[in-house]
């Protein structure tokens, strides 16, 4: 996960693309828990913590392009949604809502 300014994404659509379809992945898997049983809500949820420890861990990048701001905006989120998925009962539509808001912040750069 880059984290790349729209500029630098504009110059990696590869990668940018790969950052939207993980969280698609993500929406997918949690609106699929929804309707599952455990091992889907299992899946969902830890597809969700993988995630966003990436977007944690990007964000603490000093090389990241994003401005410092944003970066820590970032983390701010990735600290929140990881206390959610590690939480006893994570709530999915908070998750949903989380992922589909950042995928379809990552369209409109794409």
């Amino acid at each position: 996960m880059s984290l790349s300014s729209p500029a630098r994404a504009k110059s990696r659509p590869g990668l940018r693309g790969a950052e939207a379809a993980a969280f698609r992945q993500a929406v997918a898997l949690l609106e699929e828990a929804r309707r599952g049983g455990h091992a889907a809500r299992a899946a969902a949820i830890l597809t969700t913590g993988l995630l966003w420890d990436a977007v944690l861990l990007a964000s603490a990048d000093p090389a990241s392009a994003l401005p410092p701001p944003l970066r820590r905006e970032l983390a701010s989120l990735a600290r929140n949604v990881l206390k959610e998925v590690n939480g006893p009962a994570p709530d999915l539509d908070f998750l949903i809502t989380v992922n589909g808001q950042v995928l379809s912040g990552l369209a409109v750069w794409h």
